[in-house]
Parts: structure tokens; sequence; C-alpha cells
């Protein structure tokens, strides 16, 4: 992997992830996907955030001449981390134009202020936006302009939910309808990821499970809080971590002091996701409500639905909808310990409950895998340089 090194430039269909931290497994499965089953070559531009707590290992599958890191702190002061920034932008710039891709793929909304920079000095590149997520800040008056100037100059835009779509593009009249392709690809695993798949055979232990990105810190407190209330009351439960994150802190904390609750640090994704899953009962994808969690879709519904496990959700939100409307889990309103402690009494308590959310999760199985959305992905790239786009 080279760092920041001259890179011997082509344009016969390069397409260019940019990415401002360690890529995601979904996104790194998404380029491999594209590398392995279309013409297009694939690169990636990445920040490697040292001692960053936001970042989950995948490896990636793409050959290491096309793959460039480029190293930054993370820690500073607010002021110094602008500018900071700033400099980690144009060097991705450099990056971008000496590779002289014909398609800039862009995955955070700076990588596309990137793009967008990039196709200034090189006319002709296209622009695609994988909208994985939004934040509260996204909806600041100035946060919308700028972003409706970048998503009207995109060719594409991936969203990894439909509410992305409605709920934020349509409804800030971000995009032009009609012009702008928005394509809906959720985030969900190859179907190979969770072959051979051996669920937890029940036993007199509920393990709920709580894998990725920690960044909720009331609901990650809820779930510690009520794995005690469910001990004390003789119910066997406990609780399984792994990953990272903000909150992982928090975490680490409580399975210091609670040896039912189990933190098996970060993972790699390709390499651990299925064995993680294969050891609970329950998955837990309950957030702290924010705008982007009332219409997100999190990688964990997917990879309960393909593992054949309930999953338990907030009710007030686009995930909830979807448990509740397709039976593959339960959901918790504002009291999460109190509504978290009876679901999993009522789990505990009749086993009926296990092959019923198993049974559903079957039948919906296939809108939860990747593999369904592959035509997708790489019909939006042939139609790039269409008359379409």
């Amino acid at each position: 992997m080279k760092k920041d090194a001259d890179i011997t430039p082509t344009e016969n269909l390069t397409s260019l992830f940019l990415y401002a931290n360690e890529p995601d497994a979904l996104t790194v499965q998404k380029m491999e996907f594209l590398a392995n089953e279309s013409p297009w070559r694939i690169c990636l531009v990445f920040w490697h955030r040292v001692n960053s707590l936001l970042s989950i290992q995948a490896t990636m599958g793409l050959p290491s001449e096309n793959v460039t890191c480029i190293s930054g702190k993370v820690g500073l002061s607010w002021i110094a981390k602008v500018f900071y920034r700033l400099a980690i932008m144009v060097r991705f710039v450099v990056q971008s134009v000496k590779l002289r891709p014909a398609v800039i793929h862009a995955c955070t909304l700076d990588m596309l202020l990137v793009g967008f920079v990039v196709r200034a000095l090189r006319p002709g590149t296209k622009l695609i936006f994988d909208l994985q997520d939004t934040s509260d800040g996204m909806l600041h008056p100035l946060m919308l302009w700028i972003q409706r100037f970048l998503f009207r100059r995109c060719s594409v835009i991936f969203v990894t939910s439909k509410r992305f779509h409605t709920h934020f593009l349509r409804e800030f009249r971000l995009v032009n309808e009609g012009k702008v392709p928005v394509i809906y690809v959720p985030n969900t695993p190859l179907s190979e990821r969770f072959s051979a798949f051996n669920r937890r055979v029940p036993d007199t232990e509920i393990v709920i499970g709580c894998f990725g990105t920690f960044r909720s810190p009331n609901a990650l407190e809820a779930l510690i809080q009520t794995a005690g209330i469910l001990r004390a009351k003789r119910v066997n439960a406990s609780v399984l971590f792994a990953g990272t994150g903000i909150s992982r802190p928090l975490v680490e904390r409580a399975a210091r002091a609670n040896p039912h609750i189990r933190y098996s640090g970060s993972y790699d994704y390709q390499r651990d996701i299925k064995n993680l899953y294969e050891r609970i009962d329950l998955v837990y994808a309950v957030y702290d409500s924010s705008h982007n969690k009332g219409i997100a879709l999190a990688c964990r519904l997917a990879e309960a639905v393909v593992c054949g496990l309930p999953v338990i959700v907030n009710s007030d939100t686009y995930m909830g909808e979807i448990v509740q409307e397709l039976g593959i889990g339960f959901y918790v309103g504002q009291d999460i310990v109190g509504d978290l402690t009876a679901i999993v009494e009522k789990f505990s308590a009749d086993p009926s409950l296990r092959s019923k959310v198993t049974a559903a999760c079957e039948k919906a199985r296939s809108q939860f895998l990747f593999d369904t959305y592959k035509p997708r992905i790489r019909e939006a790239y042939d139609n790039l340089f269409s008359n379409k786009h």
C-alpha cells in the first residue's frame, strides 16, 4: 500500500473511491464487486485516522497498488482540526488528480467536495455519492445549500435507506428529481458472508448481541442496565459487545464491572462477523433519538434477518416500521429499559417466538442481501457515459 506516493495514471474505466476514514466493510464489498464483476478498475484513497475509535477493520480485496492511505491525526483542538482537515483534503485532491479517474465515487460529504474540486480541474469527471448517513448538522440552512449545490452536480446518488430519498433529499429539495438518479442499495451483507451459518442452540442463557459502531450512549446504558435487572429477576441474560466507536469506553467499563457483560474488542468484518452472530440469541439495534436514526437502516437489521435472529429496534423509526410489518423482531418505545426487560422475559419464557421470527426472517431474507442489489450498481455504472446521465 502506497502512502502519498506517485501513482501510474490511467483513464481506462477507473473509478476512484474516496473515504474520509477506514472504509467500512460494506463499502469494501461494493468496491470488490465492481472490481471483480465489471470492467471497471477500482481504486481507493482513504484517510487512516491514527488512534481513532471510529474504525472497524475490513479486509480489502483490492490490489495494493490501487489503494492509497493518507495517515492523519485525531484528537486535535477544533481550530487545529479545521485547518488539519483542509490540509488532508488538499492531499486527497492531489492524489485524485494523479489517478486521472473517469469517476469519483465519494463516500462522505467532505469527499464529495474533494470530488467537485477534482472535476473542476478535470472537466468530464463523473461524480457519484454514497449517502450512507445523515446528521443534525446536515440540516443547517448553510449545509443544506452546500449539499444542494453538490448533489445536483452528481451523476448518481446511492442511498442506504429509502427514507434518505423521501425524507431528506426530496423533502429538502436537494436533487433535481428525474435528472439525478437516486438508487437504493441498503447496508446488506453478501449471502456467502453467512453461508453455513450455525444458529446458537437455545439453552438457559439469553445472549443479546450489539455489534458495530458504538455511538448511542443512552441506548447502550439502557441495554447494560436491563441486563442487570433481568439477572436480578433470575432471567439468565448476558450481553456480548463487539466493535468500536466514541462510546467504546462506556462498554469497556461495563465489561470490567459486570461478568455478564462481555466485550470481545474490535473485529475484522469479513473474518469475524459470522462467528459473532453464531454466539447470540437477540440483536440489539436501538439508538439514541436523532433525525438520522429515525430514517436510517442499520447494518445490524440486515445481518439479523440474514441470520434468522430477532432484532430489537426503536418503535418510532423506519426500522421500527419494517420490523413490525415483517414480524422480524421486537421494538421498544421511550422506556427502553422497561420495554426491553419485558421483551427478553417473554422471549425467554416462550420458545415459539424464536421459531416464528426465524420463519419471518427467511421469507424476507432476499431483500436484505447485497446479492439482490448488484444489478442496480452495475447498471448505474454502465449508464454513466450514456445519454441517460
